[in-house]
C-alpha cells in the first residue's frame, strides 16, 4: 500500500449519510469514511499565489534578461549578477533588486524575482500613476505638452491627440525646471477610468 497513518489525501465523495461518507476506489462505490476524518476541500488545500508587482519597464526589462536564458546565463546568481554588474541594461531592474535602503529589503524583492523566474505567470504589471499638473488656478491652469515639439503650454486638462495632459513621476522628472517649479502640491492624481 502506497499509503500509511497519518498521510492526506483528496478523495471525491460519492453518497453521504448522516455521519459517514462513501467514496468510490479503483470504481468500487461503499468504501466508508467518517466524516470527522475529513480536512475539508481541495480548494482549502490550494493557497493561491501572491502576484509579483512589476512595471512596465521591469517586465520588458525581464523579458529581455529571459531571452538571454541560453547555457551563458542558466541559474539565479547569473542572472542576478548581470543585473547587479551592469545596471545600464537593466536601470529598472536593477534599482528593484539592488537599490533598496537596506539589503533586508534588496533581499526581499530578490526572492520575489527568483519566484518570478520560476512563475512567470504570477508576473502582474502595475501601470504606472499619472497626474495632471495644476500650475495656476481654474480649469485652464494645467500644463499641457505638445506631442509633435515637446513644448510646453498651459491650458486645460482635455486630452487631445496633439496634447498629453498626464504624466508619470518619471516624465515629470524629466520636465525643465528652468522655468517651472512643479511641486507635489501641483500634482493630481489621473483616476483609472479616465
Amino acid at each position: 500500500m502506497k499509503y500509511k497513518k497519518g498521510d492526506k489525501v483528496v478523495v471525491e465523495i460519492k453518497e453521504t449519510h448522516p455521519g459517514y461518507s462513501f467514496i468510490n476506489i479503483k470504481g468500487n462505490v461503499g468504501h466508508v469514511i467518517d466524516n470527522k476524518e475529513i480536512l475539508g476541500k481541495l480548494e482549502d488545500f490550494n493557497t493561491a499565489q501572491e502576484k509579483i508587482k512589476m512595471t512596465v519597464e521591469e517586465k520588458k526589462e525581464f523579458d529581455k534578461l529571459l531571452g538571454r536564458r541560453d547555457n551563458s546565463y542558466p541559474d539565479l546568481n547569473d542572472f542576478l549578477k548581470i543585473i547587479c554588474e551592469c545596471p545600464q541594461f537593466y536601470p529598472a531592474l536593477h534599482k528593484k533588486l539592488f537599490g533598496n535602503l537596506t539589503a533586508f529589503f534588496d533581499r526581499k524583492e530578490q526572492f520575489k524575482f527568483a519566484r518570478a523566474l520560476e512563475h512567470p505567470d504570477l508576473i502582474e504589471v502595475e501601470k504606472p500613476k499619472r497626474y495632471y499638473i495644476h500650475l495656476f488656478p481654474g480649469e485652464r491652469g494645467y500644463l499641457n505638452k505638445f506631442k509633435k515639439n515637446s513644448h510646453y503650454t498651459i491650458s486645460d486638462k482635455c486630452e487631445l491627440d496633439s496634447f498629453q495632459v498626464a504624466f508619470t513621476k518619471e516624465e515629470i522628472d524629466k520636465i525643465p525646471q528652468d522655468a517651472l517649479k512643479i511641486t507635489d502640491k501641483a500634482l493630481e492624481e489621473v483616476e483609472e477610468d479616465e
